[in-house]
């Protein structure tokens, strides 16, 4: 199975077989990568990752620098950049009118998905998408070929001079080589989903710009180097580093409320497949939450929000060793505080079957709740 990566002026032939892929270059141009098609080797799509020279030149050249840090003291950012966070199982679309940075961090084995689609308008004028989710599992299929749909349908509302052709940059980030597998799970499963996307939808052009998963983002030692990714709208750019937000208030608005929904059930959804849930999109310049319910811990709750740190994690966390106990600490009592103290009716309208929406305040990272009426 092929999907397109990044330009090269190499050839790269590896053994094709069950277990083994062969990456077929050509000089300045994407190149197709053909990648394993038995689902039972669980090795065969890294392995195959890490045998091609620009995917690992690439992902060397993102983590070689430090996360780039966004927080209220800090130097890195820039004044008036309007930040768009995307939490875990969260999705985001945006234009470079609407934000100027999209962002998603706190990641272990989950991985982040960012594309970017850049086209020519009839009048010469170009207009761009980009999308970023947070992937905290596997067979979420149906949630990225969502997210493809929203990029054809962005292309034919805008009127692109090419819908029969729409390029799509990809970038991936996150995993590391845990005991259980669990992020060579999700490449695994993520890969699969993209390949049978480019095979299923000939107007889409899929090309791997940036790739740094499972044991290309290890520290040799059972351990993450990224766990953040931003992307740069400005300019139309879509230029990926490695990102870390320290400010809480840049998670967006009432990131205790996002969260709690992974702890319904992926808010009341008993199907994993359509569990990823769109925040933000292109055509409505606001955050919306959708209604669902959640309930007090109880006893439960004043017993976890009593221990120490070290217990928090090992009793709640998939990943113990390698968490930022701190951060992970505090957003996860924050949460536990947030779902024992405020009832489900004062977060959404119409007894509890409307949405809440935030939108924007002017070019801040302030978001202002909006009434609606019906």
């Amino acid at each position: 199975y092929w999907m397109n990566c990044d330009d090269t002026t190499t050839t790269t032939t590896t053994s094709t077989s069950t277990s083994t892929a062969t990456s077929v270059n050509s000089t300045k141009t994407p190149q197709h990568l053909y990648l394993p098609n038995n689902t039972k080797d669980t090795e065969a799509i890294d392995m195959c990752l890490r045998s091609i020279p620009q995917i690992v030149e690439n992902a060397d050249e993102l983590l070689a620098n430090p996360p780039r840090v966004f927080g209220s003291t800090s130097q890195q950012q820039q004044p008036q950049e309007r930040i768009l966070y995307a939490g875990q199982g969260e999705v985001i679309h945006a234009t470079p009118d609407q934000c100027d940075i999209l962002l998603s961090d706190r990641a272990t084995t989950c991985h982040i998905l960012a594309f970017q689609q850049k086209q020519q308008q009839q009048d010469n004028s170009n207009k761009s998408l980009f999308s970023m989710a947070h992937l905290d599992g596997d067979g979420y299929g149906n949630c990225i070929l969502k997210m493809i749909m929203e990029h054809k349908r962005f292309a034919a509302h805008h009127k692109c001079n090419n819908t029969n052709q729409i390029p799509i940059d990809v970038h991936i980030m996150g995993g590391f080589e845990d005991d259980d597998g669990c992020s060579r799970k999700i490449t695994n499963s993520l890969f699969r989903t993209l390949i049978e996307i480019a095979a299923s939808e000939p107007t889409v052009s899929l090309t791997l710009r940036t790739c740094a998963v499972t044991s290309m983002n290890d520290t040799g030692h059972s351990c993450p180097i990224g766990r953040g990714l931003g992307m740069d709208l400005r300019d139309d750019s879509g230029t990926v580093f490695l990102a870390k937000v320290t400010d809480y208030e840049l998670l967006g608005p009432v990131p205790e409320l996002r969260a709690a929904r992974l702890w319904t059930a992926a808010g009341n959804n008993n199907s994993h497949e359509d569990s990823l849930l769109v925040i933000h999109s292109w055509d409505a310049n606001k955050i919306t939450i959708p209604p669902f319910r959640y309930e007090s811990f109880g006893k439960e709750a004043r017993v976890l929000l009593r221990v120490d740190n070290g217990t928090l994690l090992r009793l709640t966390s998939t990943s113990p060793d390698v968490e930022e106990e701190e951060e992970y600490c505090h957003d996860f009592r924050k949460t536990l505080r947030f779902m024992n103290t405020v009832p489900e009716a004062s977060c959404f309208q119409q007894n509890n079957t409307a949405p809440a929406y935030f939108r924007r305040v002017g070019n801040t990272n302030q978001w202002k709740w909006i009434r609606c009426y019906y």
